[in-house]
């Protein structure tokens, strides 16, 4: 399921850039500081902003999502912890003091 979604996304988005790259088929003059110039398609220029942050979005989902996965091995761990001295306090002896 993964994968077909997945693949349909891929199929959006190459059919979003196809598109706009032939409706923007002019060169766009970039001017930079220091005197720096481009002369770029205007396709890149509006596809590398999104790429770019499609690529930051990415890998700031992937850091929470291992932040999570971190806090969820250490409490897999306490559990088994505590199941473990559950049992322990089961399998003890009552003692009856009078």
């Amino acid at each position: 399921m993964k994968r077909a979604l997945a693949l349909v996304l891929f199929v959006i988005i190459c059919f979003f850039l196809i598109t706009i790259e032939m409706k923007n088929p002019d060169s766009v003059l970039v001017q930079y500081y220091w005197g720096v110039e481009y002369t770029l398609p205007m396709f890149v220029l509006i596809v590398i902003p999104f790429l770019l942050g499609l690529f930051f979005g990415v890998l700031f989902m992937s850091l929470s999502l291992l932040k999570h996965k971190r806090s969820l091995g250490k409490t897999k761990k306490n559990l088994v912890k505590a199941e473990q001295e559950v049992q322990n306090l089961r399998a003890a002896p009552i003692k009856d003091e009078v």
